[in-house]
């Protein structure tokens, strides 16, 4: 268990504080990010009881911080306190500033492009470990004069949803602890149609992203694995479950083009009638390549005509810009071996 898994009562009961205490030392936690310099409030004998006790130190271990894109991009590499790894990353944009969080260490997904799943799973982390993540990161951008943290998304090591209450429950703390607001926390998932449809039951107001990365099950199989579980038409079925229930929050629809396998154009009519069917945006981005898979990225004029039919068909479509590649710190090439 770390820090912030701790309640405002367990603070109390914890430190041995009057209540209105429990609450500035859990301000000191968020609206301060831990820093012990901001703690003003704080009577000396409250810093010194959190200073000089070792649950109040940070349980991530920073063991490397690379960059890539003219430093606008940062990968930071944890060791937590029962020596997993997990990996963070930090963009920063023109307009906004964008983390990409874990919510385990390794996978149990084994999806075909991505390194982190060829790592195994070692464990789901606590909602304190994910949020901590997010503190460390702010924390980050302030000490460097970086563009404050805008967006998050649980796109980092591991299934946010096969770890569902920590997920959640770290998404309500990031947006009720640290202001951000809930349409700038976006959940992604493979596909488990059980906790989708526990999102739509819970009402949460976050956005959802899904890797869909094949328009029909053979093809989506052969990618991600659990749509032998969990196939197309069930995930649609609990998606649209997901939007009857949160209103007006799109769902994305998340394509890594791979060369020879799902950048056809069978393929685009077929993701352009789920797209529809969903109202759903869809994202596309080049795979980027890994040590656990022998696939190639789609050429940009394939990708270009595969978004084109896209456009065609009248679905809201993006292709992202790769960011992170040369540091392994873009999508699916997060991965440490321990």
């Amino acid at each position: 268990m770390a820090l912030y898994d701790l309640t405002l009562n367990e603070i109390q009961e914890y430190l041995k504080l009057e209540p209105y205490r429990a609450r500035q030392v859990v301000e000191f936690m968020y609206k301060h990010l831990g820093d012990l310099s901001k703690a003003s409030a704080l009577p000396k004998n409250v810093l010194n009881q959190i200073a000089g006790d070792p649950y109040f130190q940070t349980s991530l271990k920073l063991l490397k911080l690379s960059q890539c894109d003219n430093g606008q991009t940062h990968k930071f590499l944890f060791e937590l306190n029962d020596h997993k790894l997990i990996e963070s990353v930090l963009m920063q944009y023109h307009n906004r500033s964008s983390v990409c969080i874990s919510t385990q260490s390794g996978c149990k997904m084994n999806c075909s492009f991505c390194a982190t799943g060829q790592m195994g799973f070692k464990r789901n982390l606590t909602k304190g470990e994910i949020v901590e993540q997010v503190i460390t990161l702010m924390r980050f951008c302030l000490r460097n004069n970086y563009r404050p943290v805008t967006n998050l998304v649980f796109m980092g090591m591991g299934e946010p949803l096969d770890n569902y209450e920590n997920t959640v429950s770290a998404s309500w703390a990031i947006k009720n602890d640290l202001n951000l607001g809930a349409k700038h926390i976006t959940i992604s998932t493979v596909g488990i149609v059980p906790a989708i449809e526990s999102m739509a039951d819970d009402n949460l107001p976050f956005r959802l992203a899904v890797s869909l990365h094949g328009a029909d099950n053979e093809t989506r199989s052969r990618i991600v694995p659990i749509n032998k579980k969990y196939p197309i038409e069930t995930l649609v079925v609990a998606l649209k479950k997901y939007l009857m229930a949160s209103g007006s929050r799109r769902i994305s629809l998340e394509w890594t083009l791979i060369e020879g396998t799902n950048d056809s154009v069978d393929q685009a009519i077929k993701l352009s009638k789920i797209a529809k069917d969903l109202k759903a945006h869809v994202n596309l981005i080049y795979l980027n390549p890994t040590k656990a898979t022998l696939n190639r990225p789609t050429d940009k004029n394939t990708a270009l005509a595969f978004k084109s039919m896209l456009d065609n068909h009248g679905i809201n479509c993006t292709l992202r810009r790769t960011r992170g590649q040369s540091i392994d710190a873009a999508c699916g090439q997060l991965a440490s071996i321990n």
